[in-house]
């Protein structure tokens, strides 16, 4: 018999039939018969063929077809066995563009980029953060490095700083031509401009205010604005009576105000100092 073929077997000989065939085993021709595992229903998709590996020595398998379905893995299970990732072999392919939760018991340093959801880290030495894109919470036990950090960093435990550290903050834009000290006399209850208007927007930072009597009688002095002329009074004694007040955090004028002085009774005279910028 040449090539595929059947062979009637008893006790049923009319009936059931085997799928064979023929071929040349060590120049002997010879007749193998050709299986397939399959289920219970007649679903050619669903066999297992056994198929030739080598044609020369005769060596069959079955046929294994890629899984396409869901695979579940309970928690906690050891549905897969352990996994062993030698350094510097590549054992699994890429783990880069990780899209859920990752948790990692840190022995040494390491890299960990492209993550694209939360990290969660136990730290046991120095590493490296690279490509964050969203929250990292990290327990810190040893100094590591964050970089390209683009949002909230949460850190529980003690940060060790073993070089300098440099702040950037937003540092007052201090004009030079309105700071002080200044010094501004007044004899009457008028009004004096003690501080000029800053301009639009721009405020007075009083941080140190002097207020003496130079007269011989008492005298009250005045400090405030067009909105409150005496927000502060100083009751000063007869020649060289008076107060100093230091601001800490400095008075902050309401914007483009000036500072006004003056002085009650008429014709006495009362000297203010002043210490002040202008942001």
């Amino acid at each position: 018999m040449a090539g595929p073929g059947s062979v009637q077997v008893p006790p049923d000989s009319s009936g059931k039939v085997v799928d064979m065939v023929s071929l040349s085993v060590a120049g002997v021709n010879v007749v193998r018969q050709v299986m397939a595992l399959g289920g219970a229903t007649d679903d050619s998709s669903a066999y297992a063929e056994i198929a030739a590996i080598s044609a020369s020595t005769g060596a069959a398998g079955v046929v294994v077809r890629p899984c396409t379905a869901t695979v579940v893995l309970a928690s906690g299970g050891a549905n897969v066995g352990t996994v062993n990732l030698a350094a510097g072999t590549a054992n699994i392919g890429n783990i880069n563009h990780v899209s859920r939760t990752v948790q990692v018991a840190i022995g040494t340093p390491f890299t960990l980029d492209n993550i694209s959801a939360t990290v969660q880290v136990a730290i046991g030495t120095p590493f490296i953060l690279q490509g964050i894109s969203t929250t990292v919470q990290v327990a810190v036990a040893t100094p590591y490095i964050l970089q390209g950090i683009s949002t909230t960093v949460t850190v529980a435990g003690n940060v060790n700083l073993s070089a300098t550290a440099i702040v950037a903050h937003a540092a007052p834009a201090v004009m030079s031509a309105s700071r002080g000290p200044k010094c501004v006399t007044a004899s009457t209850s008028a009004n004096v401009t003690l501080i000029a208007s800053p301009g639009t927007g721009a405020n007075i930072r009083i941080t140190q205010l002097g207020c003496h009597n130079f007269s011989g009688t008492f005298i009250s002095m005045r400090v405030g604005t067009s909105a409150s002329v005496q927000t502060i009074v100083v009751a000063a004694q007869s020649s060289g009576g008076g107060a100093v007040y230091n601001f800490d955090p400095p008075w902050v004028l309401s914007a483009s105000e000036a500072a006004l002085c003056s002085v009650k009774p008429n014709a006495a005279y009362g000297v203010f100092n002043v210490q002040f910028y202008v942001v």
